[in-house]
């Protein structure tokens, strides 16, 4: 699945600054996958619904994930179609992101928060068709709740990892930058990780420490995450490693969250005895029962 996976690897990894080759090669080969692997004919058969989300989204972030997540939906029923498999797992994420960016008052009216919704109905109607006939469940991984407009926190992502570690004079073998404010760096010893450790650690702005870094016990990784949540002016300066930096030549503010995760979730299901509340690792238990 490499060939549909490649594309949306790199772009949510590196989407604040996408190298032309990179992205060019990568959705060559998505399209190819979709033409010589997927269920091409279901594809097409939505294309005005493709064309909408396209249309209407201009292809901003959160209408590519919708893309993508719709699209996703109807490769796995294509491989559901050909597999006598026993059990399906799918997981989709766009709604997930459109509630962080733009849940405002008024955005179940209109907006992407509406369109999502309007986009997530139409996947679930595709799989309750599909799976018609067999056990069923559709359950929210993190539930969000929306955000007064007064304690939002801001979410500052870096623009090219590479090349800020680079530039303060960590040594490293590779970044894979995560989903949000987060990376895990891989180094070639013990050494070079606890060098760089000890140089993220003291990164500060202002008063406040940049980064939580946390050096991986059995392994030449670390992870190091953005804990700075508030509104940075303009002009603020990263301190580390005894030198100064514009501190906005190196990070975005990606958000305002409108949404924030709560431990709480709901769970549609058919053909299962499930208890009305029940913590979230118990589900699993339930399905391997049902197997059993």
């Amino acid at each position: 699945m490499n060939g549909l996976l490649n594309l949306p690897r790199y772009y949510s990894k590196n989407y604040l600054d996408t190298a032309l080759w990179p992205l060019i090669n990568k959705s060559t080969n998505y399209f190819i996958y979709q033409i010589t692997q997927a269920s091409l004919l279901s594809i097409v058969n939505k294309i005005i619904q493709l064309i909408y989300l396209i249309f209407k989204s201009r292809l901003h972030n959160w209408g590519l994930f919708l893309l993508f997540d719709l699209i996703s939906v109807l490769n796995f029923i294509g491989w559901c179609k050909k597999s006598n498999t026993d059990f399906n797992l799918i997981f989709i994420n766009s709604l997930a992101h459109v509630q962080h960016h733009y849940w405002s008052q008024d955005s179940l009216n209109t907006g992407p928060l509406k369109i999502c919704l309007q986009t997530i109905d139409k996947i679930l109607s595709l799989l309750f068709n599909f799976f018609d006939k067999v056990p069923l469940l559709v359950c929210n991984g993190l539930t969000q709740a929306q955000v007064p407009s007064n304690s939002r926190k801001v979410l500052y992502r870096q623009i090219n990892p590479e090349q800020f570690l680079r530039n303060i004079g960590v040594s490293f073998k590779k970044v894979e930058q995560l989903m949000t404010n987060d990376a895990h760096i891989f180094f070639s010893s013990v050494e070079q990780r606890d060098q760089a450790a000890n140089i993220l650690s003291t990164a500060k702005v202002g008063n406040q420490q940049l980064f939580e870094v946390d050096p991986s016990t059995d392994s030449n990784k670390l992870f190091f995450q953005v804990i700075v949540w508030d509104e940075l002016a303009h002009d603020s300066i990263l301190l580390i490693n005894n030198k100064q930096y514009a501190f906005f030549e190196h990070f975005k503010p990606v958000v305002s969250r409108t949404g924030a995760h709560i431990p709480y979730g709901d769970i549609f299901y058919r053909d299962f005895n499930l208890p009305t509340h029940m913590p979230n690792y118990e589900l699993y238990q339930h399905i391997t029962e049902y197997f059993s």
